[in-house]
């Protein structure tokens, strides 16, 4: 399951620390660039005020990360299905 938050004062996680995938949907790798592109984006816009603007990395991510993971899950009901073996 998608975790409902990611970050806590001035701390945040990224990538596979706060939405691990399956290797189903081969997206580990690129959630972790778009989340430190997102950050960067963010922190550049708003320096002044990390923990605002840790809530909105959060906000604009996790719609997108949440299908990744929920997808990836899915897949793997689908690719190890045992009716299809």
């Amino acid at each position: 399951r998608p975790l409902p938050a990611w970050s806590v004062g001035r701390v945040t996680l990224l990538g596979d620390a706060c939405h691990p995938t399956l290797p189903f949907l081969a997206q580990g790798a690129v959630m972790a660039i778009e989340d430190g592109f997102i950050l960067a984006r963010a922190l550049a816009v708003q320096p002044e005020d990390v923990p605002a603007t840790l809530r909105r990395y959060e906000a604009a991510r996790q719609a997108r990360t949440a299908r990744v993971v929920e997808g990836s899950a899915a897949n793997t009901r689908r690719f190890h299905n045992p009716a299809l073996g």
